[in-house]
């Protein structure tokens, strides 16, 4: 662990029927880390974003998790996303990863988080509702509330993302449903 956080690097691990909670953000995949296998994980009540994918993680499957109730007080809720994919400067995510059946909801950011993510991300029958509010009613709240944020950022040469989403839903977030940012993809 990191800082109250599942750093994990390595690749062809299987996590299964775990709680997460309490922490600063539960599970965090990077420099590479792939082909690993997530599923049951509940991940609630967090410090940041409940998992994280970044930095070359490629062709991990997340499957039947919840993340709920996340929020980063020192941000003010802008940074605390259900599930962050997310590329940085000149290391963004691998392909192939993808999210079956998970939900995420009551974040006080976003659900889903793709921004600059890098590559496509797959998502089939995913569920991500009542992001963006200020639950912990906290004075200059800052959470964006989309459901799915879909979108690059168009800095740094960043390659364009083209995500699937398959049998999708979302409602009742404090932004937009599907939000595509400046993604033309």
């Amino acid at each position: 662990t990191m800082n109250n956080t599942l750093l994990i690097t390595g690749s062809w691990l299987i996590f299964k029927n775990l709680e997460f909670r309490n922490e600063a953000t539960s599970i965090y995949l990077r420099l590479n880390a792939s082909h690993n296998r997530f599923e049951n994980i509940s991940i609630h009540d967090n410090y940041y974003a409940g998992f994280i994918i970044s930095d070359g993680a490629s062709h991990n499957s997340i499957i039947n998790c919840d993340s709920y109730n996340n929020f980063d007080s020192n941000s003010y809720g802008e940074h605390a996303d259900g599930f962050a994919i997310i590329g940085r400067k000149n290391s963004f995510v691998g392909m192939g990863n993808r999210f079956i059946n998970c939900r995420a909801w009551g974040n006080a950011d976003d659900g889903f988080d793709c921004w600059n993510a890098g590559n496509g991300v797959t998502f089939i029958n995913c569920l991500s509702y009542n992001n963006g509010y200020d639950h912990w009613h906290k004075a200059k709240f800052k959470g964006n509330g989309n459901g799915f944020k879909l979108g690059i950022h168009n800095r740094y040469g960043h390659p364009k993302d083209a995500h699937i989403l398959i049998h999708c839903k979302a409602w009742g977030n404090a932004s937009r449903g599907f939000d595509y940012n400046d993604n033309k993809v």
